[in-house]
């Protein structure tokens, strides 16, 4: 019998091949205890890849057994190896070594009863990438704003659950859809512009889009292409903002209305005032300001409470909204004071054309149902025309003010000019 004794030439050619590898490699003998369970294991031998992915030197090792290079090992590493040294059955298997922060795949097996060899690589960043894309896709799934992956041609190639509650398609109907089909008609003029700025630097708009029964809903969307496969992609991510919506237009409704009344309130008022008069001033015609408020206004809330007094304002409210027309404001300065602007009027007859109108429309008593009673009231009113009685709507409020405090001292229930 005779030992085949490996060349040295041969030694050092197998010895570059293994550093030359990019797996790390390395020889261990498995140590075990009086009853031969595996306690321990040496390093006998490991490769330049070794070195870069442990971090662990040769010449610190070798000769080492693991507890004396890392005392704290796992002994899952220590468990398995031996398994494979007594046995001499070969593992495949990830796992993730705490003390180096790392995922391994490695590859363990016995070529010698005792002796075992490893290889493996550093799998940290594939592991980090598909926890990035697990969590990226249980995010997506439990987000509450639709979430629709777009091709470059408007295609729909992914969506989330979200979406499909939105638009109340099914999922393989959503993947037969163009972005086009859930945009309102009336939204595609803006597209190109919109998706070129997605593509340079992502942008987020509001639009209008359509689910699958026809109907439409507001929403914001964030939306940023991106290239994937050598594709244009594009992500959209898109919110639901009815309620805003409708919030909004409550804050609108509340600054610019009266909340007894409904009609404009004093700031609504100003501006359209100041907006009819530069209409008057460029169309050349005339516009008056008709300023009128409750007699005795005070002596109806003493008398029939607080409750009564605001059915007095609505209803006047009412009536004189009922005799003006649509091209007339009516608006709420404030406590009884009321405005009228009537614009496109050509002499005086117009207004006073109205007025009676608005006197004949309170002739009737008001049924005050907290006291079972009808009040009877009257009003005064000051009129100021633009341009002849003032050209800037300070003036024209002013005189019109002066004007019913005119008519209210020679007795109400009348009307008065400058």
């Amino acid at each position: 019998m005779y030992e085949r004794v490996m060349c040295s030439n041969c030694k050092e050619s197998l010895q570059n091949i293994i550093d030359a590898m990019y797996e790390g490699y390395a020889v261990h003998e498995i140590i075990c205890d009086n009853n031969g369970i595996p306690i321990d294991y040496r390093y006998i031998e490991a490769n330049l890849a070794f070195e870069k992915i442990t971090g662990f030197k040769r010449k610190d090792i070798i000769g080492k057994t693991i507890k004396e290079v890392s005392p704290e090992i796992d002994s899952f590493w220590i468990d398995t190896y031996g398994e494979v040294a007594l046995t001499g059955k070969p593992r495949n298997f990830e796992n993730y070594d705490e003390l180096l922060d790392k995922y391994f795949r490695v590859s363990v097996f016995s070529h010698k009863k005792g002796i075992f060899t490893t290889i493996f690589t550093d799998i940290s960043e594939n592991k980090i990438i598909e926890e990035t894309l697990e969590k990226h896709k249980l995010l997506v799934e439990s987000a509450q704003d639709a979430i629709l992956y777009v091709k470059d041609n408007g295609i729909i190639i992914d969506a989330n659950k979200s979406a499909i509650r939105f638009y109340q398609y099914t999922y393989e109907e959503l993947l037969n859809l163009s972005i086009h089909d859930i945009r309102h008609p009336s939204t595609r003029d803006k597209f190109e512009q919109q998706i070129k700025q997605a593509d340079e630097s992502g942008i987020i708009f509001e639009s209008i889009h359509v689910r699958k029964d026809g109907s439409i809903f507001p929403v914001e969307v964030s939306a940023k292409g991106t290239i994937i496969r050598n594709g244009r992609v594009r992500i959209h991510i898109i919110r639901n903002i009815t309620e805003r919506k409708m919030t909004e237009e409550k804050i609108t409704y509340l600054a610019n209305y009266d909340s007894l009344t409904g009609i404009p309130n004093r700031a609504y008022l100003m501006h359209e005032l100041d907006i009819s008069i530069e209409r008057a001033r460029r169309g050349a015609y005339k516009l008056a300001v008709i300023f009128f408020d409750i007699d005795k206004f005070k002596s109806i809330n003493d008398t029939y409470g607080h409750d009564a007094g605001d059915k007095v304002l609505k209803t006047v409210a009412e009536r004189v909204q009922d005799k003006i027309r649509k091209v007339d404001t009516l608006g709420r300065l404030g406590g009884d004071e009321f405005i009228i602007i009537q614009p496109l009027i050509e002499k005086d007859e117009d207004v006073l054309a109205l007025i009676n109108r608005v006197f004949k429309a309170l002739d009737e008593p008001i049924f005050v149902e907290s006291s079972e009673l009808k009040v009877s009231i009257s009003i005064s009113i000051g009129i100021s025309v633009y341009p002849d009685d003032a050209k800037d709507m300070s003036t024209l409020l002013s005189n019109a003010d002066h004007a019913m405090y005119g008519a209210k001292k020679e007795s109400g229930n009348s009307y008065k000019f400058p």
